[in-house]
């Protein structure tokens, strides 16, 4: 290919095919070979490639690769014929990953409405006439009656994915009737139901999915998973338990063992949720001790590896070490672990429930005297743990179980620290060396060195996000943060003054006031996220315009946003309207809400 050799490049790449019928990249090769260009879908480009794979099925009939491959280069009438074919032979042998494959395929909205057509189409017929096309004679064969299954399963997937849940939920209902022995579908009505805001009956249903296949250790951790999701951590315990060691003293300790932190994630998330900060702080040390033990482990590896001359391997995991700590298991858990500290810097009272802090001042009796019930219920659900933990111990012992000793194992010592600025850098540091591309990243460091003062670092943390994403909705909200804490600051030295000046202006026009700023962000983009930023970011400039920032929030309504009105972004909005704004229209949004995700139980009446 690279010499333009490319007769000699096709005919390679037909012998890798011949041997290999369904890597996807052999296929790619040949387009170029053949002079293919798939950047340019011109009709002519079509036919060729229509051509090509009509030849290509004919000599290997079982690929299913050649089957989809037409479908990401045709459009149209040629893609609705090919696509017409690969879902129909997919759903009369029951493909249960049918929806996965096609997916790829949803980013072109005219391909999406395409498949929506004949999927609907297939699901009346078959309900019919039990034929995926119009019967035409008493003759035509019948499809089996797992064809409507997979069909209404398909169909189910495809709603849940525009988020109409409520037809979603409708289909997955009758396939669940139809076949109520599937386990796919009890997993497929639990996403949707996630997806439309109900945690609780998730949960539910995906426990009843476990249950058809108590064997079966992916639905038990796809359980344990929802559990944790909906803060159920004692019952995801046990469940994950089923399938850890049964000589562990508990099932954490065999996971930290096995270095399984997947679970150690979910569950330091909804320690925060729950904001019981020094149990989420725990989590999160353990997996950045994950991390460093396997740096530790390579030693182990290094004459191992020369000896048994296994160097390609050894090489793939040198490469693997030096950028370890990018690993998304790591961010997730530094991200998480640097939020509580500068939460803990913000506010040192943190985790602890004070009569004289200004949000327990402004409850009213009768939320005071909730707040203390629960308080109660919790110091005594604690001291039930701390028992059942003294009980097992003794257990351990009895049983000469070998368990390590652990100082701290509620992190308490790790929510007194005294310098939670410096514990979160220590999270940082490894995101700045390993993940400079991520956005989160400087985004971070800015939170970390504005608190510090360090204002040239914050300045150039700022730029660094200007250049990855300059119309992201947090950046826009930082820069505002940073302008404001730097004028009229008589405390930076002049010398520094200057040089923020003379860099400021990349991100903020000189002479251009923050009013005017903040308007050409929302005129620049239209989504919620961008206009919730917008809001704050207008209040915090001027809380005189504190009318004018809560209209930009009722602006949800507005069809212009429809496309970005994710039960997420509409949680965030209210959250803003009935705590930061104090707005009256906060309950008026709420009912607006509840409308427009009827299943979410956090627009409920009654959230308790």
């Amino acid at each position: 290919m690279k010499l333009h050799r490319l007769q000699d490049a096709e005919a390679a790449y037909e012998e890798l095919i011949n041997d290999n019928p369904d890597c996807y990249s052999y296929y790619e090769g040949l387009q170029i070979a053949k002079g293919i260009n798939t950047n340019d879908l011109t009709p002519e480009c079509e036919e060729k490639i229509i051509a090509l794979y009509k030849d290509l099925a004919q000599k290997y009939p079982k690929s299913n690769a050649i089957k989809l491959f037409p479908l990401l280069y045709t459009t149209g009438d040629n893609f609705k014929m090919f696509a017409d074919e690969y879902i129909q032979a997919a759903l009369r042998k029951g493909v249960p990953s049918l929806f996965v494959n096609l997916k790829k395929l949803y980013n072109d909205p005219q391909k999406e409405a395409i498949i929506e057509q004949l999927v609907e189409g297939y699901l009346e017929c078959l309900k019919n006439n039990g034929t995926f096309t119009q019967s035409k004679s008493d003759d035509d064969v019948k499809e089996p009656p797992t064809a409507y299954l997979w069909t209404l399963y398909l169909l189910s997937q495809h709603y849940d994915n525009k988020r109409d849940t409520t037809k979603a939920l409708k289909l997955i209902d009758e396939a669940i009737e139809h076949t109520p022995t599937l386990v796919e579908l009890y997993m497929t009505k639990g996403r949707i139901l996630k997806h439309g805001g109900n945690h609780n009956e998730a949960t539910k249903v995906m426990n009843e999915a476990r249950e058809l296949d108590l064997q079966d250790r992916f639905i038990n951790s796809k359980c344990s998973k929802y559990m944790l999701r909906n803060d159920q951590i004692e019952e995801a315990e046990q469940k994950i338990g089923l399938f850890t060691r049964g000589d562990a003293p508990d099932p954490l300790t065999d996971l930290a063992d096995m270095q399984c932190m997947w679970f150690v994630l979910e569950e330091g998330e909804s320690y925060i949720r729950q904001k019981k900060w020094s149990k989420a702080l725990k989590r999160f040390h353990q997996i950045e001790k994950h991390f460093a033990d396997i740096t530790d482990d390579q030693f182990d590896f290094h004459t191992y590896c020369l000896r048994k001359v296994t160097l390609r391997a050894y090489l793939s995991m040198l490469r693997l070490e030096d950028q370890l700590r990018s690993h998304p298991y790591y961010f997730r858990a530094a991200q998480s672990a640097i939020k509580i500290y500068i939460e803990l810097y913000d506010n040192p009272n943190t985790g602890t429930i004070s009569e004289e802090s200004e949000d327990y001042a402004n409850m009213t009796e009768g939320e005071k005297k909730k707040l203390k019930n629960k308080a109660k219920k919790a110091a005594l659900k604690k001291q039930k743990e701390d028992e059942e933990r003294k009980e097992k111990a003794k257990e351990d012992v009895k049983r000469k179980v070998d368990k390590p000793q652990d100082d701290d194992p509620d992190g308490e010592k790790l929510l007194k620290t005294e310098d939670p600025l410096g514990e979160a850098f220590k999270f940082l540091l490894p995101l700045q060396e390993l993940s400079p591309k991520r956005i989160e990243t400087h985004l971070l460091g800015f939170e970390i060195y504005l608190r510090k003062k360090k204002f040239l670092l914050a300045l150039k943390a700022l730029l660094r996000a200007y250049s990855i994403d300059k119309e992201n909705a947090t950046l826009h909200n930082d820069i505002i943060r940073f302008h404001l804490a730097v004028s009229d600051n008589k405390e930076i030295n002049p010398t520094i003054n200057q040089v923020i000046a003379s860099e400021k202006v990349t991100l903020i026009p000189e002479n251009m006031s923050l009013v005017e700023f903040n308007d050409r962000f929302l005129e620049r983009n239209k989504s919620i996220s961008h206009l919730l930023v917008g809001a704050e970011t207008l209040y915090a400039i001027d809380p005189e315009r504190k009318q004018e920032a809560e209209n930009l929030l009722l602006m949800v309504d507005s069809e212009k946003y429809a496309s970005t009105r994710t039960l997420e972004n509409c949680i965030k909005v209210y959250e803003t309207l009935k705590s930061a704004f104090n707005s009256s229209k906060a309950e008026e949004f709420r009912v607006k809400c509840k409308e427009w995700f009827p299943m979410s139980t956090y627009f409920c009446d009654d959230p308790e």
